[in-house]
């Protein structure tokens, strides 16, 4: 099990490793984590989704806010590098932290298929929240992308980054001091 500081050290060492490589993208996932299905990047809820997209949408002081539609089909990165996930016990969500190759594929899914995206950028970030419908079926996802800076400290980028994620998943469900870190790698 791991406290704050340590998880912080832990992702801080990561963004290291990767932060220089203009090919690969840091992103972090909310899902969770089990055992016999490994990581599910889905939000679960359209409640918790709406929650999410009110979050973002009261913050005034965005870079950037973009929506983008597609149908038909998705974009996928064509690699996963490397990968981490973050348990959070007690917690409505865990989060996969991979780092990954900025280059996509097209991948068509189906006749029915249609994904809707909106991101909000600030400073070191870019928030995504995603909602995907095939065949009747709706799925959300949210991620929060670094935007690494070579003049900015790891430790602050990745305690930064933590610190976004614990204010997204707060405002699905409470975390609280109880909630425990584990690190699966």
């Amino acid at each position: 099990m791991q406290n704050l500081d340590e998880t912080i050290s832990l992702i801080s060492d990561f963004i290291q490793t990767y932060k220089q490589d203009d090919n690969i993208l840091i992103k972090f996932s909310l899902g969770k984590y089990t055992d016999v299905f490994g990581f599910e990047e889905n939000l679960f809820h359209r409640e918790n989704y709406n929650k999410i997209i009110n979050l973002l949408e009261s913050c005034t002081s965005w870079e950037e806010v973009a929506e983008e539609s597609d149908e038909k089909f998705t974009e996928s990165h064509e690699k996963i590098v490397d990968s981490v996930i973050i348990n959070y016990i007690g917690s409505p969500y865990d989060i996969l932290i991979t780092a990954q190759t900025k280059k996509m594929t097209r991948i068509y899914k189906s006749e029915t298929y249609i994904e809707t995206c909106m991101s909000y950028k600030r400073k070191l970030h870019t928030y995504l929240i995603q909602t995907t419908s095939d065949y009747g079926q709706q799925n959300y996802n949210f991620e929060l992308t670094l935007i690494p800076d070579e003049f900015t400290s790891n430790v602050y980028m990745a305690h930064s980054s933590i610190l976004k994620i614990n204010d997204v998943i707060s405002c699905c469900g409470k975390i609280t001091s109880e909630h425990v870190y584990v690190i699966n790698k």
